[in-house]
């Protein structure tokens, strides 16, 4: 499970970071990667930082699966995150506004994740 946040600092738009949280899997206390954070930019919008959180949430878990010895044949991945819109554009996928960037780093870490 990973939380991820997004925030910018004092407007809609400004200095913006991000974070995220794994909780490892039950009795993988060994390989716990905790926590990661990022600037994201100086002129950035809340939603871009939200969106920068759940990528960051994603390699933060890619990482910890691919050294995890609790692996089973299927995993589910759960990632909480408490903004509506950043989660509507990764379901939604075609979301213009936010750049062609964002949907290649989630198509590579799907590649990643999809392999054992």
């Amino acid at each position: 499970m990973v939380f991820t946040d997004g925030s910018v600092f004092g407007a809609t738009v400004g200095c913006g970071a991000c974070a995220a949280v794994l909780v490892p899997l039950a009795g993988d206390k060994d390989n716990y990667y905790g926590g990661t954070g990022k600037a994201v930019g100086k002129n950035v919008a809340s939603l871009r930082c939200e969106l920068e959180g759940i990528i960051v949430g994603l390699e933060l878990s890619v990482k910890y699966f691919q050294s995890s010895k609790y692996r089973q044949n299927s995993e589910v991945l759960y990632v909480l995150c408490d903004c509506s819109s950043a989660i509507d554009v990764i379901v939604d996928i075609m979301y213009a506004a936010t750049g062609f960037e964002f949907f290649t780093i989630l198509s590579y870490l799907e590649g990643i994740y999809s392999q054992k």
